[in-house]
Order: structure tokens, then C-alpha cells, then sequence
């Protein structure tokens, strides 16, 4: 044939696909997976850890959250862009007139369980399937001891890491750099070709309480979100623990050590008493459990600290299960836990314990609107070729959760990001790009045959 006839296949063949395949919703290409990349490697040296001591006490808790979010905001030409007095950004990415509006949101805080200062990302092009040894701190990352790292082994993956001291921050950096494939797309189509507008939220203190979702505000138009801040590949997340922190308060009597007989009373040491009676009383009972005994649907207790010294101490913990009774029950647990140490107290000791609810199971107020979780498996399906999409339930919760209880159904998506909260956390690139996807096919399917605002 002649070359005239060869571009002229090459041309019918195109449109073909393009056909086919509307530009929203095409697979990432290599320099978008590129792109993705650079991003979250540039993301994840942002030191953006949250802080427990100043939870609620100043939002965001750092200042190196605000200084993200604020970084996030003048990265892209955005159309309407702002950051809140939460430190959140909101960008507004305008759809076809009349077509409605969801919000996508990833949160930029890193856990304070391990430290996210100095991160140095670690990219593993065409990983080959092998062990991948981290160049600090003797550690291994083996994918027959890792089902996430074994599943992507054969694909010649692009993997990334952290260097061994310090957590990587894919959690959930992860979400927020597929975010930003998802609105480069975007912003390389006209409003007619975007299905439907999108708010993208970056969120702050996640990891620490969900506080900026108990406040942030989407725009009026929202009618359902989506986190991006799952861990297991191809899954929507519709259920989320029942949590509730708590914190015992103790009084003691402070003397001097030398002339203390009969006086002092050791609050600390009643602190390590309390502990002791929970945790290894918890560890020693099927029903109650610790994070240790437990897997699936087991809910625990966890003491996440100890602080205090002769005159004072305080000992934070959280109880966590599927369903509210099963917390109830863990509050009783403590509560008799508590009486024990009261009772063997000296007089002078004093005790003040307090709980309150951090967020709720969502499962039940999605049931009540399924298009929204259905919309999300469909977008899942056609972007990763997985034909049964699990509906999971996550041993954790998402903002999404909180939001959910506010009226804005949220179910939560995965980000790509492996092993959170740790050393050996990890991200791969395939699954980004499909989460970035899914995002786009769920903003065509939100866009489908819209002459006005869907209602839910």
C-alpha cells in the first residue's frame, strides 16, 4: 500500500478510537503517568505531619499543612481556586451548564505515628518483582510477605518508596497527586467535554481526628464526594469503623520525695496501672481485643499514649468497632478496668474519665443512596477491568465518614498507596493511574444524559 493509504488508516483508525474512547475518560498516557509521578515524588518531601498535641487546638495542627495547601493552589492555572481558614484548598473545575456537581478529596496530612520529616522518595522504575532492599534501616520490602506488593509483581511496575527512616507519606499524597492528573486532564478539555464540575478538596488533620471534614464546606451544588484514600486495589470503601476516643484524667498528690510516706500519691504510676489492666486484659479477651489480636471485622481497644509524672498524667486511648454496641461494650470493659484501679488507690488520687464520638459507621446512611456507591463500583469496573468490585470495609476511617453523617454521602476510593503509617510504606504507579481513572470515568458517569442537576 502507499504511504497516503497507510496515514489514511492510521487516520480512520484513530478516530476509531477516539470514538470509542471520549478524551475524559482515555487511559492516562505515558507522559500523564510521567507527570503523575514527578508530582507525588515532589509531594511526598513536603513535610506535612500532623500533630496530636495541637489537634483542635489550631487548624490545621502545622504549619507545614498550610504551607502545602497553599503550595497546591498556585501549582495550576485554576479557574476558582481558594484555601479556607481550615488550611484546605478548594478548586472548582467547572462541567457542561447544568450537569451536576461531586467533590473529590484526598487529605495532605502524614500520620504522627512515624516521622515524615526529610522524606527522600525512592522511584523503582520496571520494578523487576524482586525484594527491594531500602537504603536505611536495614529494612526489606519482600513481596511474599506483602499480598500488595506480590499482586503487582509481574507487571514491571513503576514503585515508589521512602529510604527507610522515615514513612513515605503516600498516605495520602498518593490521592492528592492522582487528583492533580485527574484535573490536568481536565483542564486540557472544554467544559462540554468534562461530564460533570468537580470540587477538588485537599484536606488537612485527617490523621489525627477528621477534624477539617467535621467543618470544611463544599460549594451548595455538591451532591455526593469521594475520597481517595483507600489501600486495597480496586475497592470502594462503604464502611468504616464506629470510633471513639477517649482520655482518663489523673490527679495525684505531689510531695517532697524525702518526707512522702503517707503522702504522695504517684499519678503516673496509676496511669501504668490503668494500662496495664486494660491492655493486657483487653489483649486476654476474644471480645474486646487490641490491634495486635485483631483482623476482619474484630474491633480493639488501643492506649496511643501515656503522659504524666508524679503530680498529673493522662492516658489517651480510642475504641473501635463495626458496630455502636460493640464500643459500648469496650466502654464497659474500661469502665470496670478504671474501678479496679480506683479501688486500689490511695485516698488523695483522683480520676476523671471522658469519651465522645469521633466519627460513625457510614454504611447505613450510604445504603440510603445507592447511586452514589453505584457510580463509583461502575467507574472502578471500567477503569481497572476488575468485574467484581468489592464493597469493603475499612479498619480505619476516612473523612468520608464524617462528611457522610454531614449530608454529603462520601465513600472512599483507592489511592495506590501500600503499608501506611511506616518505614515501609509504598505507592505504585499502575494503581494510581488507575485511581486517576476512575475518577475521570466517575465524573462521565455523573455526566450522563444530565439536562439538569441529578438529585439524589
Amino acid at each position: 500500500p502507499s504511504v497516503m493509504t497507510v496515514l489514511v488508516g492510521l487516520v480512520m483508525l484513530s478516530a476509531a478510537v477516539s470514538a470509542e474512547q471520549p478524551a475524559l475518560t482515555a487511559p492516562l498516557t505515558s507522559a500523564e503517568r510521567d507527570q503523575l509521578v514527578e508530582d507525588f515524588v515532589n509531594f511526598a518531601r513536603f513535610m506535612t505531619e500532623s500533630s496530636d498535641s495541637a489537634a483542635g487546638v489550631k487548624i490545621p495542627s502545622t504549619e507545614g499543612q498550610l504551607d502545602f495547601t497553599r503550595m497546591l493552589s498556585k501549582r495550576l492555572q485554576w479557574p476558582n481556586v481558594e484555601v479556607d481558614s481550615l488550611g484546605c484548598m478548594h478548586a472548582v473545575i467547572p462541567g457542561p451548564a447544568g450537569a451536576p456537581a461531586i467533590a473529590m478529596l484526598a487529605h495532605v496530612d502524614t500520620s504522627p505515628q512515624f516521622t515524615g520529616e526529610g522524606v527522600q522518595p525512592i522511584v523503582h522504575r520496571q520494578w523487576d518483582g524482586q525484594p527491594i532492599s531500602l537504603p536505611l534501616g536495614n529494612l526489606t520490602l519482600d513481596p511474599a510477605e506483602m499480598p500488595g506488593l506480590k499482586r503487582v509483581a509481574a507487571l514491571k511496575d513503576t514503585i515508589i518508596t521512602a529510604s527507610g527512616d522515615t514513612l513515605l507519606g503516600a498516605d495520602d499524597k498518593s490521592g492528592v497527586a492522582l487528583l492533580f492528573a485527574v484535573a490536568r486532564r481536565l483542564l486540557s478539555l472544554s467544559p462540554e467535554e468534562r461530564g460533570a464540575t468537580v470540587e477538588l478538596v485537599f484536606n488537612t488533620d485527617e490523621e489525627i481526628g477528621l477534624i477539617s471534614a467535621s467543618k470544611l464546606e463544599y460549594m451548595a451544588d455538591v451532591v455526593a464526594g469521594y475520597t481517595f484514600d483507600g489501600e486495597e486495589f480496586a475497592q470502594v470503601d462503604t464502611e468504616t469503623w464506629h470510633a471513639e476516643g477517649c482520655e482518663l484524667k489523673i490527679q495525684g498528690v505531689s510531695v517532697h520525695p524525702g518526707y512522702a510516706t503517707g503522702k504522695l500519691v504517684h499519678a503516673a504510676a496509676l496511669a501504668a496501672h490503668f494500662v496495664t489492666e486494660v491492655h493486657r486484659g483487653a489483649e486476654n479477651d476474644t471480645e474486646i481485643g487490641v490491634p495486635a489480636t485483631t483482623s476482619g471485622r474484630k474491633g480493639f481497644i488501643h492506649v496511643l499514649s501515656v503522659r504524666g509524672d508524679v503530680g498529673s498524667a493522662t492516658v489517651p486511648f480510642i475504641l473501635r468497632d463495626f458496630q455502636e454496641a460493640g464500643v459500648a461494650a469496650r466502654r464497659a470493659f474500661v469502665e470496670r478496668a478504671l474501678q479496679r484501679v480506683k479501688d486500689a488507690a490511695p485516698a488523695g488520687a483522683q480520676f476523671a474519665l471522658s469519651c465522645s464520638t469521633t466519627y460513625k459507621n457510614m454504611k447505613s446512611y450510604l445504603d440510603e443512596v445507592p447511586q452514589v456507591v453505584d457510580r463509583a463500583v461502575e467507574a472502578v469496573r471500567r477503569a481497572t477491568g476488575v468485574q467484581n468490585v468489592v464493597q469493603g470495609a475499612i479498619r480505619g476511617g476516612t473523612d468520608g465518614s464524617v462528611l457522610t453523617l454531614r449530608g454529603k454521602p462520601t465513600p472512599n476510593i483507592f489511592a495506590g498507596w501500600h503499608e501506611a503509617h511506616g518505614p515501609k510504606e509504598w505507592a505504585s504507579l499502575s494503581e494510581m493511574a488507575m485511581a486517576a481513572e476512575t475518577a475521570l470515568h466517575l465524573l462521565a458517569l455523573w455526566g450522563q444524559g444530565t439536562a439538569g442537576k441529578q438529585e439524589l
